[in-house]
């Protein structure tokens, strides 16, 4: 959840979700050579659109605040300590400009870019391995 201090946002939260269908994680957070962390993250959650509700947010690991917490187990395998983790991001302190995909006007835009990411990847698949 963030709140907007004029061009920066302090963003907190933790990057971990269990659900029936889905786990995810952050891959490769445990790695040193890792630059960047990639987290949509609700930026308006008054927003009436809950498609309009989500940024794509950019955080360097070595940002204050960012704690990796633990390596995670995927699908069964221990790819720890580089693999997937669970992140804690406490208050860290982003510029609006270079930490939101697309700038200013990229927020509220993260469940879109998401989306056509989905996509393209889908439509890649479909090309790659024709029924």
């Amino acid at each position: 959840m963030g709140e907007s201090f004029g061009h920066f946002r302090v963003q907190s939260g933790r990057k971990w979700i269990r659900s029936q269908l889905t786990l995810q994680w952050i891959s490769g957070a445990g790695d040193p050579r890792n630059a960047i962390h990639i987290v949509l993250a609700v930026t308006d959650p008054s927003n009436p659109s809950p498609h309009k509700r989500h940024s794509l947010i950019l955080v360097e690991p070595s940002t204050k605040g960012v704690n990796v917490v633990r390596p995670m187990m995927v699908f069964g395998y221990d790819d720890a300590p580089e693999g997937h983790c669970e992140v804690l991001y406490e208050n860290c302190q982003l510029d609006v400009e270079s930490g939101v995909v697309g700038g200013r006007a990229g927020l509220g835009r993260g469940f879109e870019v998401c989306s056509l990411h989905t996509l393209i990847m889908e439509c890649g698949l479909i090309i790659d391995h024709p029924s």
